[in-house]
């Protein structure tokens, strides 16, 4: 049962991955600033290789890298975006309301950790059937 409780609590903390947005402190307008209907994004993190792509339809491939964290960037509301970068998993599509500056603080989870989570998750699965036996005997 512990040892359930342990592989579960590892897989958590192996595969998650957190994306925190906050609206960043007023600032002056930074230069080629968005429209008023547009917004600015901020990304600031710890790990290397961190970008924000943006998806564009009929494009080949269809998400393209538009800021290298740490950055600040002005982008288009209408769009959708997802954090990315080599090594790391990649986040679900988003959005960044309209007008607004937006600070996003990325804690990416990397694949390797996500690899060795779902190992521990299968392992512990295995490893659960013949505890039972030796508990039911």
């Amino acid at each position: 049962m512990r040892t359930s409780h342990l592989a579960a609590a590892l897989l958590v903390l192996t595969c998650s991955a957190s994306l925190r947005a906050e609206e960043a402190p007023a600032l002056p307008s930074p230069p080629n600033a968005p429209a008023e209907a547009g917004s600015y994004v901020e990304i600031q993190t710890q790990e290397p290789n961190v970008s924000l792509s943006q998806f564009s339809e009929g494009r080949d491939p269809p998400w393209r890298a538009v800021c290298l964290a740490p950055c600040g960037q002005a982008v288009d509301p209408s769009a959708r975006y997802r954090i990315a970068g080599r090594g790391i998993m990649k986040s679900d599509p988003f959005e960044i309301p309209a007008g607004r500056r937006v600070r996003l603080n990325v804690d990416a989870g990397t694949r390797s950790n996500n690899t060795l989570g779902w190992v521990l998750l299968v392992g512990g699965g295995v490893a659960m059937g013949p505890g039972l036996s030796l508990l039911a005997a």
